[in-house]
């Protein structure tokens, strides 16, 4: 797994990092461990659940260092929504990550 930026939480007083959603990309045999894409968290969340549950399977997420990407189509999000998206996944990430512990 890997993206352009790592970032990291404080859950527990113990720092989980993470791949920014915005970028990243899976090899088949993470994809394997650890997909599909958790179907129920909104637009805000997946990639964290998903370099969580990497990490749980012995995989090392890595950032490039060169964070410059190129986008070719135009995308528009409505920042009110995205707000509801981010209150709807924070109730819905702890218990994924519970999940990606014990499978």
């Amino acid at each position: 797994m890997v993206g352009t930026e790592l970032q990291e939480y404080l859950i527990q007083k113990q720092k989980v990092q993470f791949i920014q959603e915005w970028c990243m990309l899976i090899s088949r045999r993470c994809w394997n461990d650890i997909g599909p894409w958790p179907e129920d968290l909104p637009l805000v969340g997946m990639a964290f659940i998903m370099t969580f549950r990497a990490q749980m399977k012995g995989h090392k997420p890595q950032a490039t260092g060169n964070r410059i990407v190129h986008h070719y189509k135009q995308f528009s999000l409505d920042p009110s929504e995205y707000e509801k998206s981010s209150e709807q996944a924070m109730g819905k990430v702890a218990q994924l990550m519970q999940d990606a512990q014990q499978s």
